[in-house]
């Protein structure tokens, strides 16, 4: 039997709590595993190319209809666009709207890996605290009278690590904020589904007005949508996102683990020599199983 290993792996018996892992027994094997059953039984062989830039539609239109059973408004498969977590999400929203000099307001804590990719982009990071009650309103009125953002990055329901969550009164302030100071809100709203008793306020894609800044943006409607609801949407949508992507790297795995893979890898390289001696002569061909030899074929 194999021992699965991952970056922050706890010792047997104790609770990492400096990473977002979750417990082992929540996470879905079963489920995957009958997930991608189903999903490769009738597959074509282009799905497992790069495929869509917004994400695998028949997904997005899933995610769509869990966001709008789910409270968050109404979302359309063409408003979403999945990502490869919140940190792909971040680098995409800041390669789109800022440029290197910009500067970004951040909660102050807030998701550690995300400074990082702030200053990847060039921005100047300005830290507004919190308050016990999420993002302060009024040091972030303070900060506006100093500072001229494109873009608030804030963790509006639990944030991470404080577990504060903004009121209603507040995020309709803030987006005043945003519309008089003309800077994007992205809200990573990762947790949004994740309450104990109340849930948290509605998401902040509920609160966009399309007339308003955020409609300005002069990248047509698809764009104008997604800027609105993608943080919202990728945040609600985690769970499935991760075992979606899971699935094919855990089909992959198995497929790499077994010797299909090296018969498949094998047959092309035979092909391919026929077809080019000139270009292949000397070449190697290389097993996909760690460890083992390179070979000429």
């Amino acid at each position: 039997m194999s021992v699965a290993a991952f970056d922050g792996a706890p010792e047997r018996g104790t609770i990492n709590f400096s990473v977002g892992q979750p417990s082992a027994d929540l996470l879905p094997l079963a489920l995957l595993r009958g997930a991608c059953e189903r999903f490769f039984a009738g597959a074509q062989p282009l799905e497992l190319n790069y495929g869509e830039r917004q994400g695998d539609p028949r997904f997005r239109a899933a995610l769509a209809g869990l966001l709008s059973n789910a409270g968050g408004g109404e979302a359309s498969p063409q408003s979403l666009m999945l990502t490869g977590g919140v940190s792909q999400a971040l680098d995409f929203v800041c390669s789109r709207f800022t440029r290197p000099g910009d500067t970004v307001f951040v909660e102050e804590p807030s998701y550690v890996y995300s400074f990082q990719i702030f200053r990847d982009h060039g921005l100047k990071i300005v830290g507004i605290p919190l308050d016990g009650q999420g993002l302060d309103i009024e040091q972030c009125e303070l900060k506006l009278a100093e500072h001229r953002p494109k873009l608030l990055y804030t963790i509006p329901a639990y944030n991470n690590p404080t577990g504060q969550t903004l009121s209603q009164e507040r995020r309709e302030r803030l987006v005043a904020l945003s519309r008089k100071h003309g800077f994007i809100i992205a809200a990573d709203e990762v947790y949004q589904l994740l309450h104990h008793g109340a849930p948290p306020p509605a998401s902040f894609g509920t609160l966009v007005d399309r007339s308003q800044r955020l409609a300005e943006t002069g990248l047509g409607n698809q764009v104008r949508e997604t800027i609105a609801l993608v943080r919202s949407a990728r945040g609600l949508g985690a769970a499935a996102a991760s075992a979606f992507g899971a699935g094919f790297g855990g089909s992959v795995w198995a497929l790499v683990a077994s010797n299909e893979a090296d018969e498949f890898l094998e047959r092309w390289a035979i092909e391919y020599r026929r077809e080019f001696p000139e270009r292949t002569a000397g070449a190697t061909f290389f097993t996909t199983r760690p460890g083992a030899a390179t070979s000429e074929v």
